[in-house]
């Protein structure tokens, strides 16, 4: 009896392990089920953010100066593989370059960020002692030269500078850029942020200097008072149901030939 009372034990836990294996088991493939439709739906949604910059490059270029979009910051949402998208085309004319922008620009920026005046005016020294070219050796130079760490290669480099969260560094990020060469920023293509600043400095000399685009780019009818300097960073947010799902950014220069096909090339590019 005692036997036999071992016995049905026994096969008690054989099925109670079996079956905690079984569960296990479907537990793994619904996980990795639920991997592999996240990893499709980020893919497509790369895949849709990507295919946005590409509708914004030849939306800024074609020849129908109706429907040619003009880089000024303003919004711009089309729909593509399910996904609508955010897309923001800006001259980097009106934006705040890292290596060129004078101190003054770069302390007005902070500012409208949220930085109070004293630390606007600290990060706006450090940001202007960061880029100056690194010392080499043997020379002589006050101390306060010696944090230079020679032009900046990507917005992110912002982040090294002690006192750039990365909360102040996201509100900052898309009114930057590397490309433009201005000391100041041109009011007429400036993002919100930057035309927040006020006295942006701009004044008719400045933006007289600019490179006005290829009549080939530009067309017979396009004003010129809509065009800066050709180059352009395109900013795209995927959404679904309202909600971000992938963001894409890409910095282009618009290159003048057929106006039947679509030319740039790509300076720069990233995404979150």
């Amino acid at each position: 009896m005692r036997t036999r009372g071992f016995a049905l034990l026994m096969v008690l836990w054989a099925m109670a392990i079996l079956a905690l294996l079984l569960g296990a088991f479907g537990l793994q493939a619904r996980s990795a089920a639920l991997v592999a439709e996240t990893t499709l739906a980020r893919t497509q949604a790369h895949a849709a953010a990507e295919a946005g910059a590409m509708i914004a490059a030849a939306a800024l270029q074609t020849p129908d100066t109706a429907t040619r979009w003009v880089p000024d910051g303003r919004r711009y949402v089309v729909t593509f593989g399910g996904f609508a998208l955010h897309i923001r085309c800006t001259d980097v004319s009106g934006l705040v370059d890292l290596n060129s922008a004078t101190r003054q620009t770069l302390r007005g920026l902070l500012q409208t960020a949220g930085k109070p005046e004293p630390a606007a005016e600290a990060l706006s020294r450090a940001i202007a002692r960061w880029r100056r070219a690194p010392l080499e050796t043997g020379m002589l130079a006050p101390s306060s030269d010696s944090q230079g760490h020679g032009p900046f290669v990507t917005l992110g480099g912002l982040r090294g500078i002690p006192g750039i969260s990365g909360a102040l560094f996201r509100r900052l990020e898309p009114a930057l850029t590397l490309w433009s060469g201005r000391p100041i920023p041109d009011s007429r293509f400036a993002p919100a942020l930057v035309r927040a600043m006020g006295s942006l400095g701009t004044d008719q000399a400045s933006i007289s200097q600019l490179s006005p685009l290829p009549s080939s780019i530009q067309g017979a009818q396009a004003r010129s008072g809509d065009w800066g300097s050709g180059v352009v960073r395109i900013d795209v947010v995927a959404t679904r149901a309202n909600r971000p799902v992938d963001r894409f950014e890409m910095t282009v220069r618009l290159v003048p030939g057929d106006t039947a096909a679509l030319r740039y090339r790509v300076l720069d590019w990233g995404r979150d």
